[in-house]
């Protein structure tokens, strides 16, 4: 899972490529072959993009609501590998689970941040 986190969650954050989302989502695919970042994917590089995307979604958990049931994901509790939303100091942001009961890795920039609060939880079913 580690290895998963750390070949993914390196170095700059470039928007629509490795931002918080991308890169959960990339860390999701690798572990449960399911991309819910699909349907995003090349449609934003900024902030600003991303903003829009999220404002015509109707806010960020709708928009994970949406990415979650397209990719057929199905709500659950804390596991390794989950998607989870969580806000962290950038604002709302996508993070996965990792091995240590509650623990999840956001993407910050140069790498990853541990956090411990999250809010909706999926994973494959």
């Amino acid at each position: 899972m580690i290895d998963h986190v750390l070949a993914v969650m390196r170095g700059p954050i470039v928007m629509g490529m490795s931002d918080c989302c991308p890169a959960a989502c990339d860390v999701f695919q690798r572990l449960h072959g399911i991309d819910p970042m699909a349907p995003l994917r090349g449609r934003y590089s900024t902030a600003m993009g991303a903003a829009r995307i999220i404002a015509r979604a109707g806010g960020f958990e709708a928009l994970a609501d949406d990415l979650a049931d397209r990719a057929g994901l199905a709500r659950c509790g804390w596991q390794p590998g989950a998607l989870a939303t969580a806000v962290m100091p950038t604002g709302p942001a996508l993070v996965i689970g990792l091995d240590q009961a509650g623990w999840w890795a956001g993407r910050c920039d140069g790498g990853y941040q541990i956090l411990q609060d999250v809010g909706r939880i999926w994973s494959k079913p």
